[in-house]
């Protein structure tokens, strides 16, 4: 990842540096393992699908940290992610705005 800064505010180019298969031919041909390589240890996984049109209100952990689940506005929903494999379980579109949960 590749960060730079403009005018005091950091910008983060999430796309510079190799892919996972990069790392992984690259980790072959050195004979040493992932976490060795730099380039893979620093990456950054983003959760798919965490997007809402206008925004997400309310955002909570399970208490096992294995589930992420938010809720947004315009039009209400809410949606379930799991953080092992950084993807979305489910979504629901709701009849009113989420106050808390």
């Amino acid at each position: 990842m590749k960060v730079s800064e403009l005018n005091g505010i950091k910008i983060y180019d999430l796309s510079a540096g190799k892919s996972e298969p990069e790392c992984v031919e690259e980790a072959k041909k050195r004979k040493c393992k992932l976490k060795e390589i730099e380039e893979y240890s620093t990456r950054i996984d983003l959760i798919q699908d965490l997007d809402y049109p206008i925004s997400c209100q309310r955002l909570r952990m399970t208490s096992d940290n294995r589930y992420l689940v938010t809720a947004g506005v315009y039009p209400p929903r809410v949606k379930i992610f799991e953080t092992a494999d950084l993807s979305m379980k489910c979504e629901r579109g709701i009849d009113s705005e989420v106050i808390n949960f």
